[in-house]
């Protein structure tokens, strides 16, 4: 016993995190970077010159001081990648800026550190991301391992925002927390401690994980010079789609986000871009997703578009009174919302045949209703009709024929309403008004307002 507490007493403190023993960091994930909301400003130049000099030829940019090299985006974003350090870096902080670099670097040399005062054992094969987030004022981090392709932190970190479209109860075959790195550190410090060398090891015992692929790939196109994707990768992909392609043909009910004709411009696109892997990340991410949405290899794995992996949810008293009052339209366009919008995710594929329907549906509402506004006009305008009231009141006959004119009237400007704002040349956002709702309520209160066309021309 005393032997035990003495050896307790040798071992290294177990690290609490990196953001909380070292203030100024915080995990984040590819997908939170600002490289799309930082929208650097460049003053205006009132009167800017520029002189070219005799036989120059040569017009090299700025020097990156140290041994940071500087990378260029396909999209033009600047990047810059030091591998001279213990853990190579990844950064979009402008290196160009001395001020900058000498912070970042002090904040580089900051994570070293802590590794080293926990003795933590690291992949050989990782790089470190660094982002600066102008909000907070700190800085935003993730360690990536390209060998068994994952990524991983020095924290604790909360995964459940980022696992938020699809609402099951995650298990660890579908998430994997060991394959994100995210589960306790302390706990993985604990099983991991070796006594004979006195180290932590953080293993990282990974598989195919569906999440933590997807931040991967994305951070594969964020940085393509840095992590370019690998022969077997793009095959990979290659094979996915192309199966894809064939199961669009045979089922109108296919679990692919796309059309055949989309996927065969991907499949095309990662053709071509086999002798320059570093540009094929965008389609893998993307496919990657899809698995992870359909629970790909779960026993509740989503097979068809029109597939819940949840129990069916009873329509609610809002559109069970009101359906009949609209004559059964709200009922009929919830059926079809329901059929395309299935756990919250809707195909664009299948929206875009919906929409094309109800666009349809609602012109032919709009003309009906003009015709029938025009007859009631035209029938107004007649001599008998306007003197058929008692001593000089509104008949009933002119009333019904006002109740259709409002009704009418309300029928055309709705109708041209929906159609302008769903149409996906002016307004491509539509394309993503109904998708990853979890509100029942909010379906069927769009189910209703898509049949006020068609109720309105009933009624008038």
């Amino acid at each position: 016993m005393s032997t035990s507490r003495s050896t307790q007493a040798l071992l290294p403190p177990l690290p609490r995190g990196l953001s909380i023993e070292v203030p100024g960091f915080r995990p984040i994930t590819p997908q939170e970077l600002e490289r799309y909301r930082r929208n650097n400003k460049m003053e205006r130049s009132r009167e800017p010159s520029f002189t070219i000099k005799p036989i120059e030829t040569n017009f090299p940019g700025p020097v990156a001081e140290g041994s940071w090299t500087p990378y260029i985006h396909p999209e033009g974003v600047l990047y810059f990648y030091n591998e001279s350090q213990a853990i190579p870096v990844i950064t979009e902080v402008c290196i160009y800026d001395a001020k900058l670099r000498q912070l970042l670097e002090s904040r580089v040399q900051d994570v070293l550190n802590y590794i080293r005062r926990y003795n933590i054992r690291m992949p050989s094969d990782i790089g470190l991301v660094l982002e600066y987030d102008r909000g907070s004022g700190k800085y935003g981090y993730y360690f990536v391992d390209n060998s068994p392709e994952c990524l991983f932190w020095l924290d604790d970190y909360d995964a459940t925002s980022l696992l938020g479209c699809v609402k099951v109860e995650y298990t660890r075959s579908h998430i994997r927390p060991s394959h994100f790195c995210i589960a306790g550190l302390k706990r993985l410090l604990t099983t991991s401690f070796t006594r004979s060398r006195n180290e932590i090891d953080l293993l990282l015992a990974v598989d195919n994980l569906m999440p933590s692929l997807i931040f991967l790939r994305l951070h594969r196109f964020y940085y393509p010079d840095v992590l370019p994707l690998s022969p077997a990768n793009i095959c990979e992909v290659k094979e996915i789609l192309i199966f894809a392609i064939g199961e669009s043909f045979t089922t109108p009910t296919s679990v692919a986000a796309y059309d055949s004709n989309t996927l065969q411009t991907i499949l095309a696109l990662v053709k071509d871009i086999e002798g320059k892997p570093n540009i094929g990340s965008g389609p893998s991410a993307m496919i990657y997703h899809e698995k992870y949405v359909n629970l790909h290899g779960e026993p509740g794995v989503r097979l068809s578009a029109n597939q819940s992996i949840h129990p069916d949810q009873r329509d609610t008293f809002f559109i069970k009174i009101l359906s009949p009052i609209f004559l059964f339209g709200p009922r009929t366009h919830l059926r079809q919302l329901k059929e395309i919008c299935v756990d919250s995710l809707v195909a664009q594929r299948h929206w875009k045949l919906l929409l094309e329907q109800l666009i349809k549906e609602w012109k032919e509402c709009t003309l009906s209703a003009a015709v029938l506004l025009n007859a009631n006009l035209a029938f107004l305008t007649i001599r008998s009709v306007e003197d058929s009231g008692p001593h000089g009141q509104t008949s009933y006959t002119q009333r019904f024929s006002y109740y259709s004119i409002m009704s009418n009237v309300g029928g055309i400007v709705l109708g041209t309403l929906l159609v302008w704002k769903h149409d996906g040349r002016k307004h491509p956002q539509s394309v993503f008004f109904i998708s990853r709702n979890n509100s029942k309520l909010w379906l069927e209160t769009l189910a209703l307002t898509y049949s006020l066309p068609y109720a309105l021309l009933m009624w008038g």
